[in-house]
Parts: C-alpha cells; structure tokens; sequence
C-alpha cells in the first residue's frame, strides 16, 4: 500500500522535466489472491472521484455489436472533461479480454478496441485527469504497448504461512458460538504444522472458504463425543482436500492431502529442521539436487562456495518425484516458501497444456510466478519432463547403446537456464529471509551426469569417491579412474583395432589386432582404403572410415566380444 500511496502522490503533483508520470496501476497475479477487492481499496484510500461507476469487468464492457464496445469507452473517458479539476479514475477487472496480444489471429474488433483505448491512455486522445487501475491474472496474455502504458505494476501474490494461520485463527476469536471441544482448534503445534503444509499455494479466497467450511463443519457436528487429536487432524485433512479441489489446488497434477496422508508431518518437520541452522542458511546457494538413483539416493544442498550438503534418503521408499512431495512440503515449510511447485508431465497435461509450445508457454508462466517472491521454490522432474530415447547401433561384432534427449527445449531453454541464472542470484543475495530454490530431480544416470556436467554441480561425496577408484577395463586391460572415463574421448580409440573373420578351412572364428598406425601403412602399400572397411574400433565398434569419436564410455566392465 505504501508503493501505492507513493504513486499516486507522484501523479497528482505538476509535471517536472525528464520525469513522465504512469497513467496508472496494473495488479496482476493468481486468481483469488484479492485484486478486485485491491482495486475499491486504493480508490477510496486516494480519494479518486470513480466517473460514477463502480469497477468493471471485461465483461461488462466487450458488447456484441461492432462499435458498441469503443463507444461506451468513450462516453466513460469523456465523463473525466467534465471535472478537469478532479482526478479522476476507471478501474477495470481482467482487463486481458479486452486488451489481448495482437497476432495474425487478433479479430479486428478486439485491435480497434484496444487502438481505441492505446489513444485515450497516453495518445493522441489522451484524458490527463484520468488514473486507471487494471487487474489480470494473465500478464502474458496483455498487448506489450498497452502494458507499458502502464507503467507501475503491483504483484498480488499467494498468503505465505502466518498470513494463512492469521486468517484461520479468526475462528477461534470470532464471536460466533462454537462448541468448547472445538475451541483452541489449531492450539496443537503438530496440527499448525499440518495446517501449513496442507494450505500451500493456497490463495486469500481459499483460505476464506475453508474457514467457512470449518465453521459449517462445527455448527453441523452436534455430537457432544470428545474427538481425539486424530479424529481432528483427519477432519482438517478432509476439509482441506475439498477446498483444494475447488480451487484446483496442485502440486504438480496432484492433491496435497493425497500425497502425505501416509507420513507423519511432524516428525518429519522435526527431523529435517535438525539439520538447517540459521546460520547455515546464508551459505545455501538454493540450486538443489534429488539424485534418485538406487546407489546415490540423497538430497544435495549446493553451497555458495560450492561444495555440496548432502542427506541420505537411504532409508526412504522413494522411487518417483510424487513420493518426494512430503519431504519437499516440510522444507518448504522451513524455508517459509509461500510458493512452491512441482512440474512434471502430470502437472502439465492436468492444465490441458498437450502440445510443446502451450506446455513451454504454461511452465514460463508459472515460473515468472516463482521469480515474484522472494523466497519460493520450483521442482523440475526431469525424468518425466524432458524424457530419454535409447538407440541402439548393431554391427557384426557386438551392440551399443547411446541415450539422447528428447524435449531439448524443456532442457535447455528452462530447466538449464533456471540453474544457471540461479547460480547468478546466490552470489547476488544470501539474505536468509530472501531465498529461491530451484530442484532437480532425477533417477536418470545419464540425465544427473549431463546436469551436473552443464549446470556445473559439483560430485557427492559418493561419486567422487567412485571416480577416485582404479579400475580394470576388461576389454583392453588398461587401469582407469571413472572420473577420467569420458565420451569421446577414448584412451586406446586410436591405438587397438581389429577385425573379425571366419575361416571356412578350420570352422573358426579369428581374429586380428592392429594398431591405426599399422593400418595405414598397409593401406599406403597397396594404394587402397578398401583394408578400412574391414577394421572396427574395439571400444565401439564402429567401423574406422566412419567413426567420428568413441560414442561409449572408453573403458567397461562387461566384455564387448
């Protein structure tokens, strides 16, 4: 409210040079986080003269008829030059229906009405005494130079966990009757801690409702038996389940209340508080790692300097990223992350985003809500987000298996960038109270290398102790370290090739060893490449004419031929 008193003092006071005042305020944000009831708030708060109307909706405003739309606008921006002296003020809600993007699909009644609007509003029918106050829930969907029109933008956001806490507890203040086995409801340390993981990314207007539903529960519930605490948590957990099935409340496709009805919230808040002190809080660089992996199975803190903290999920059943949703809502929960998502194929496919352009458009969106808190956090499943094919290449002599990506926009435009960008920010920021946290979750070898690789995260402690180990490769028996065992760059691919050929004389299969060096001088004796068909890299197989770099790791455990 304070950026918005300063705003409007700005406005009202005589233009001074190289400074251009905003002809208004643009809310934008989720649904049900209170914009329209913002709008009457700073109206009356300002003491702007309204034109006689009360705030209006697209709705009110798109007509079917052609012109009707542009001629009501008129005749409310002319009513302002009948009281020049007056600041005046227009407030209209989901303005995004009436100003959408142009394109070659934008209706030509929609870009008259918004060409109509772009001159009354800073152009060339410009209403000076006229302040407008719009609301979306869209901010991708407005035209840009209606936008920036609009200079001062507010940002409604998600209630962080007190915010949600104060509203519910009116219950227990209110002045309605309610029964004493119900009074002191969220008395219990236990069920805040519950309630708070259960109520995440949950709106004003939910929060509101589900007091409403709570209430409605204990005027209805006349039963005078004492309910155990939990009987009651279980009440909670169902009354919350509803809400956010009305609100289409997710975490990434599915229900909170689903997801942890079979852990006990407290203890795992307890366990994993023991292991974050306040201190310990700055150092965290927010980039975070889930390796999955059966051997490696742990949560990887990066620091600031970047060394890793690590904590073990040995002893967990986690085998999928909606098994991790428990774990993730208690650190959210720490952290005091108001806003916190999963993205996965469920979430996407859940908000009908099926083809890849509207799935990237809709993760943007939700990521551009995560970069207006301060302190929020984003979890990326990569398994089911980007999603590796396997290829196998076939020769005579043995097979090989090669994994690529298959959504490299997902990979590289988001997922990628979202880590690399965040890296930037800790070094920016370590205040405690301002901290992003971007999550990686994979059970993919070949996902976590290649991420770990390009998003330079650092080994754990259980990879750099398997990369410092010596190791015999079977086929070549060269002594190898795993941390030097690298695609395409092979220690022995330009030094052992051989050929394999079946003699009819003695029923037998030979075969021959030669050095490249060895090749090409053969080759250069009989003035003929034909020898190069015949021969195979032994770490690959391919053939020596076609080989453009080793395609496997060099050195294995499993023997080729």
């Amino acid at each position: 409210m304070d950026e918005i008193e300063e705003l409007l003092i700005n406005f009202t006071q005589p233009d001074k040079p190289l400074r251009k005042n905003s002809y208004g305020l643009l809310l934008y944000g989720p649904p049900g986080t209170g914009k329209t009831q913002l709008c009457n708030v700073i109206i009356k708060k300002a003491g702007l003269f309204d034109l006689g109307i009360q705030p209006l909706s697209s709705s009110e405003l798109n007509r079917s008829k052609v012109g009707e739309t542009e001629q009501l606008l008129m005749s409310i921006f002319h009513r302002a030059l009948h009281v020049p002296y007056l600041l005046s003020c227009i407030a209209i809600d989901e303005i995004d229906a009436l100003v959408p993007k142009r394109n070659e699909k934008s209706g030509e009644h929609k870009v008259d009405v918004l060409c109509l609007l772009l001159s009354l509003i800073g152009g060339i029918k410009h209403v000076s005494n006229i302040f407008m106050i719009a609301s979306t829930n869209r901010l991708n969907k407005i035209d840009e130079a209606f936008a920036r029109r609009l200079q001062d933008k507010l940002y409604v956001g998600r209630l962080n966990a007190e915010q949600r806490l104060k509203i519910i507890k009116k219950i227990d203040d209110s002045k309605v009757q309610i029964e004493e086995r119900f009074r002191n409801f969220f008395g219990k340390e236990h069920r805040v801690s519950l309630f708070n993981i259960l109520t995440t990314n949950f709106s004003g207007a939910a929060i509101v409702s589900l007091r409403s539903q709570l209430l409605k529960f204990f005027d209805l519930n006349s039963t005078k038996e004492i309910l155990s605490e939990n009987e009651k948590d279980n009440i909670l957990v169902k009354i919350c389940a509803k809400v956010a099935n009305d609100f289409q409340i997710k975490i990434g496709g599915y229900s909170i209340p689903n997801l942890i009805k079979d852990f006990n919230i407290g203890k795992l808040t307890q366990q994993y508080k023991k292991f974050f002190s306040s201190q310990e809080m700055y150092s965290l660089s927010g980039r975070v790692l889930i390796d999955l992996r059966e051997e490696y199975s742990s949560i990887q803190f990066e620091l600031i300097d970047g060394k890793l903290k690590e904590i073990s999920l040995d002893n967990q059943k986690i085998k999928f990223a909606c098994d991790l949703v428990s774990i993730l809502l208690v650190l959210a929960l720490i952290f005091k992350v108001p806003y916190f998502q999963l993205i996965d194929s469920n979430f996407i496919l859940s908000n009908s985003a099926y083809e890849q352009s509207t799935a990237i458009e809709f993760i943007l969106e939700k990521l551009n809500e995560y970069e207006q808190y301060k302190n929020s956090m984003i979890v990326f499943d990569a398994d089911t987000l980007v999603g590796i094919s396997e290829s196998m290449s076939d020769s005579f002599m043995s097979e090989s298996l090669s994994y690529s990506i298959q959504n490299s926009s997902i990979w590289q435009q988001i997922i990628l960038h979202s880590f690399k960008s965040q890296f930037a920010k800790s070094n920016q920021n370590n205040k405690e109270d301002q901290h992003k946290w971007c999550i990686f979750i994979s059970s993919s070898e070949f996902l976590i290398n290649q991420f770990k690789k390009l998003a330079k995260f650092e080994l754990s402690k259980k990879e750099f102790d398997f990369s410092e180990k010596e190791r015999k490769c079977v086929n070549c028996d060269l002594t190898f370290y795993q941390k030097d065992n690298k695609r395409n760059s092979c220690s022995f691919h330009p030094i052992k090739l051989l050929q394999r050929i079946y003699k009819k004389s003695d029923n037998k299969e030979h075969i021959f060893e030669m050095t490249k060096d060895q090749l090409v001088a053969m080759a250069r004796n009989s003035m003929s490449t034909d020898i190069f068909n015949q021969y195979y890299y032994i770490c690959c197989m391919k053939r020596l004419n076609e080989s453009d770099g080793c395609k496997n790791d060099c050195h294995k455990d499993i023997k080729l031929l």
